[in-house]
């Protein structure tokens, strides 16, 4: 999965968040963080606790689906 880099930055910016502090809410690597900062492709067990931490509805924001190479399935 990739997501949009800028949200996700500008999100840890909102909450005071280091990458650090994120890899730990998240129960990841510091390493898998800095790829959704730099816009890399995001393994499953990461893609499944980043969507996890913020619900469906929510993380539907931050996917980049285009990158992803698949249409938004929540738009017409």
């Amino acid at each position: 999965m990739y997501l949009y880099a800028d949200k996700v930055k500008m999100f840890l910016k909102q909450q005071g968040w280091t990458p650090e502090r994120f890899a730990e809410e998240l129960d990841v690597e510091v390493s898998e963080v800095e790829k959704m900062l730099n816009g890399e492709y995001l393994d499953v067990d990461t893609a499944r606790k980043f969507v996890m931490f913020f619900k469906v509805p929510l993380v539907l924001g931050y996917v980049d689906f285009t990158k992803c190479g698949v249409k938004n399935p929540f738009t017409k």
